[in-house]
C-alpha cells in the first residue's frame, strides 16, 4: 500500500459492513486510500441499492452477504473472506473517516498487533456523538480496563485494524447457523466491539490506540 507508507509489500484488506447505505457509500469510497489489496463490502441483506452502488463505484469490490445478522457476524464474514496481510474493519455510521486508514496501517507496521480507533484520545473527536453515548462508552472502557488491565479509551467506535494472522483470537464466528426463531447469537450484535477488545487483551496482543 502506498500513500505515505514506506513498506509497499503489505497487502491491506478493508472490511466494510453495510445495511441500506447506498447514500453513504459514495462519500465513504471516495475517502478510501489508493492501492488497497481489496475492499470487502459485507452486506446485511440490504433492500436498497447498496450492492449495485458498490459495484458501480468500485468494480473490483468484493461483495459478501452475511451468514446471519448483526455487526459481529458481518465482521466475522469479512475476516473470513479477507486475504490481505492486514485487515481494517470500519463501519459507515457517519463517525469514521476512511481517509484515516493509513494511520491504522502505520500503527501495525510500527509494531502493534491490533490498532483501535479512539474518539476520546488526544487528537480524536466526533461531533455526531451525543453526551449519553459518550458517557456510556467511557464507562464501559473504565470497566474493561479495570477487569483486563488495559488502557482503552473508546470500545464502541468500530474502527480497528489487525494483522490477519492474529484474527483467530477475536473469536468471531461466520459459520454457525442462525438460532431457532431468528434470535441473534451472542457476539453477533453490538456487543462484538467490546468482545473484540477483551479478547485482544486476553491474547496479550500489542495494542495501539489511534486518535480518530
Amino acid at each position: 500500500m502506498k500513500g505515505g507508507l514506506s513498506e509497499p509489500w503489505v497487502r491491506v484488506s478493508v472490511v466494510i459492513p453495510t445495511l441500506n447505505q447506498e447514500r453513504t457509500l459514495p462519500y465513504a469510497f471516495a475517502r478510501l486510500p489508493p492501492d488497497l489489496h481489496e475492499v470487502i463490502v459485507v452486506d446485511g441483506h440490504s433492500v436498497d441499492g447498496t450492492l449495485s452502488v458498490a459495484r458501480q463505484l468500485r468494480p473490483d469490490v468484493r461483495l459478501v452477504v452475511q451468514t446471519r445478522r448483526g455487526i459481529g457476524n458481518a465482521l466475522a464474514c469479512g475476516l473470513a473472506a479477507a486475504t490481505g496481510d492486514i485487515v481494517v474493519m470500519v463501519g459507515l455510521n457517519g463517525s469514521a473517516d476512511l481517509g484515516e486508514i493509513p494511520r491504522f496501517v502505520g500503527a501495525l507496521l510500527g509494531g502493534a498487533d491490533f490498532a483501535t480507533g479512539s474518539r476520546f484520545a488526544e487528537g480524536g473527536g466526533n461531533d455526531n456523538l451525543s453526551r449519553l453515548p459518550a458517557l456510556g462508552s467511557r464507562a464501559l472502557s473504565v470497566l474493561v480496563n479495570l477487569l483486563y488491565g488495559t488502557n482503552y479509551s473508546d470500545l464502541c467506535y468500530g474502527f480497528n485494524a489487525i494483522w490477519r494472522r492474529h484474527a483467530p483470537v477475536l473469536g468471531l464466528d461466520a459459520t454457525s447457523p442462525e438460532l431457532p426463531g431468528g434470535g441473534i447469537r451472542w457476539g453477533d450484535g453490538p456487543e462484538a466491539e467490546a468482545l473484540i477488545h477483551m479478547r485482544v487483551a486476553l491474547a496479550g496482543l500489542v495494542v495501539a490506540e489511534v486518535p480518530s
